[in-house]
Parts: structure tokens; C-alpha cells; sequence
């Protein structure tokens, strides 16, 4: 009798275990590293010069970031949504972004810039260094 019961004792012994064991084990996908999402919510506005010059009115480019992958990229005249780009791709590396933008033929063009500070993203040349002018060079956070 006593060796069945230290045999329930080690058996229920082991069994709490590999529960406790299981219980605390990782759940698949858990180790993927999470999207930062300090952008989402967010948006960053530049004035358009170009849209200005076409159509007149005071007009802003803005990006609108919509998820950790999405931003929603268009332009208003006079504080109304004038043209809608839809919704583009984005990869953030913090303190780097990449928008991926679709040109006329259809196909995908990347726009890098960078978060100067909490406030400021500025585009990235090619040669990486930070556009101090031009068009669309600066965006800031509303």
C-alpha cells in the first residue's frame, strides 16, 4: 500500500509540473518582435507648393498614419481634403521611416526620412544626407 501511494505522490508530483511546465511556455509568434506603433494616430502635415501653384488656396501634404504598417498620404486646399493618394505601406526603423509611394506607372517608389526630434520627420537624400530644402523635404507632427 505504501508504495502505491508514493507512486500517486511522484506521478501527481510530475504531472504538476509538466503543467506548470506547459503553462509557462511561449505561445507561437510570441518571440516575433512587436511593431512599434508610436506613429499610429498620428499626423505630419508639409505645405504643397505644387498643389498651390495648379490650383491656389493655402495647401498641405499629410501623411496619416493609420496602423504599423499603413499611413493614408493626402492633400488639402483651405483646410479641406482636395487629393486623396490612398492608402501606402510604410517600414519604421526608428529614427528611420520608408513610405512606399506608387508613382504614375503603377509601380513602387520609396521615400526615406528621418525623425530629427519628437516633432520633425525630414526626407533622406539618396546620398544619405537630410534634404535641408526643397519641396516636401519637411514634415512636422499636428
Amino acid at each position: 500500500m505504501k508504495n502505491i501511494f508514493r507512486f500517486g505522490m511522484v506521478a501527481a508530483v510530475l504531472a504538476s509540473f509538466t503543467f506548470v511546465f506547459t503553462s509557462c511556455s511561449k505561445d507561437d509568434g510570441e518571440d516575433e518582435a512587436k511593431l512599434d506603433d508610436r506613429l499610429v494616430g498620428t499626423k505630419w502635415a508639409c505645405e504643397d507648393p505644387v498643389h498651390k501653384m495648379i490650383y491656389g488656396g493655402t495647401c498641405y501634404q499629410f501623411y496619416e498614419f493609420t496602423s504599423t504598417t499603413k499611413v493614408e498620404k493626402y492633400t488639402t486646399k483651405n483646410g479641406v481634403v482636395d487629393d486623396v493618394d490612398g492608402e501606402l505601406d510604410y517600414t519604421l526603423n526608428y529614427p528611420d521611416i520608408t513610405i512606399n509611394t506608387i508613382d504614375s506607372d503603377g509601380k513602387i517608389k520609396p521615400y526615406n526620412y528621418r525623425f530629427t526630434d519628437s516633432r520633425t520627420m525630414v526626407m533622406v537624400k539618396v546620398d544619405g544626407t537630410l534634404a535641408t530644402s526643397g519641396y516636401y523635404s519637411k514634415y512636422y507632427k499636428q
